[in-house]
């Protein structure tokens, strides 16, 4: 069985059933080179972003949200894709890291100005 070093995959019953099933258990990574952590990461952002902070009270209320959910997330830039979304990703664009390296120092240089002059007295 090939999984990852999830919690949910490190219980004594999983690895109960394992051995008693005589099912070779495979940590992705660490025994073999595939992994779904791509896929897990989508799953970790969807989840911190955008169904936790929303409180759903019912599976109802989370289904009738879900479509809105996955689109918002999809077209939402993300630093991994160096400022593009995953659907211009999925679309053929390629992410370019140095895209946007000029705007970035460059507002590194107006925020380092702009905290200068506010003169805290601890900087």
């Amino acid at each position: 069985m090939k999984q990852n070093n999830g919690v949910e995959n490190r219980t004594h019953i999983l690895n109960e059933f394992l051995e008693t099933a005589d099912i070779e258990k495979q940590i992705a990574q660490l025994h073999i080179t595939e992994s779904n952590s791509m896929v897990e990461s989508i799953f970790r952002q969807l989840k911190y972003y955008h169904i936790y902070p929303r409180n759903f009270e019912t599976a109802t209320d989370f289904m009738n949200q879900i479509d809105a959910l996955v689109n918002e997330h999809c077209n939402r830039p993300l630093n991994v894709l160096h400022g593009l979304t995953p659907l211009e990703v999925l679309h053929g664009k390629t992410p370019d890291k140095q895209l946007y390296k000029n705007d970035i120092a460059k507002s590194k240089q107006l925020r380092l100005e702009s905290n200068r002059k506010r003169n805290c007295g601890v900087c």
